[in-house]
């Protein structure tokens, strides 16, 4: 599970926000989108 914490910053972040879209986690695409 070290793969994850490493995606974690960008490519698990866009996969999980792709499928959380709906539940409205647009705040933590901003906070993400600045880094």
């Amino acid at each position: 599970m070290e793969t994850k914490l490493i995606l974690h910053t960008g490519k698990l972040v866009d996969s999980h926000l792709h499928n959380r879209r709906k539940l409205s986690v647009q705040p933590h695409v901003q906070v993400f989108s600045q880094d």
